[in-house]
Parts: C-alpha cells; sequence; structure tokens
C-alpha cells in the first residue's frame, strides 16, 4: 500500500516538473539533430545550380562546407605566424638598443677622451 502511494506521489511530481519543463522550453528552429546553418545553405545553392539559376563553378557551391574547415586548419598556422613575426621584431628591435647603446657607450668614451686632452 505504502509503495502505490510513493509511485503515485512520484508520478505526479514528475508530471509537473515536465510540464514545467515544456512551459519553459525555448522553441529553437531545426529540421535535425545533425542539420546546421552551413549545410541548409549548401543544399540551396546545390538546388539552385541543379536548377540553372546560378552560374557558378561547383567549388562555390560547396564553399559553406570547407570554407569553415579550412579557416579552423588555417587559424593555428596563422597564428604561430604571428607569434613569429612578434618574436622575430621582438629580437630585431633588441638589437637595435643594444647597438645605440654601444654606439652611445663608444660616443661617451670619446666626449670623455677629447675631454681630459
Amino acid at each position: 500500500m505504502v509503495n502505490k502511494q510513493l509511485v503515485k506521489k512520484y508520478l505526479e511530481k514528475k508530471a509537473e516538473r515536465e510540464a514545467r519543463e515544456k512551459k519553459t522550453q525555448k522553441v529553437t528552429f531545426r529540421l535535425g539533430s545533425k542539420t546546421t546553418l552551413m549545410s541548409c545553405i549548401t543544399i540551396a545553392f546545390v538546388a539552385l545550380k541543379l536548377t540553372g539559376n546560378i552560374a557558378w563553378p561547383w567549388l562555390w557551391i560547396f564553399c559553406p562546407i570547407w570554407v569553415p574547415i579550412v579557416t579552423l586548419l588555417a587559424l593555428p598556422a596563422l597564428l604561430a605566424a604571428m607569434a613569429l613575426v612578434v618574436l622575430v621584431a621582438g629580437g630585431i628591435l633588441f638589437c637595435i638598443i643594444c647597438v645605440i647603446a654601444l654606439i652611445s657607450g663608444f660616443i661617451r668614451s670619446l666626449i670623455r677622451r677629447w675631454r681630459q686632452e
């Protein structure tokens, strides 16, 4: 008898929770679990190409698929190149500062010798 009452309470609370979740659930546009905006655009481009409405090369028809992939693959290379530029520029700047310090030290020593004479 006690078990039936517990089960009944549990089912009632579960139904209340589901009702609350359903009320607060946001409405989202989804065609399927794996469908994305890029795949929808690609399908539209293919349909337009096959119907003759656009005369683009197939490379550009499928660009919504390959452009994000190329971007993700190129991003680390771009960041590495930027880091290399910063390192090289920093190294060059350090060398310039050292040369300036050496030249100024040499000029100071010449001035001291000139004043002593």
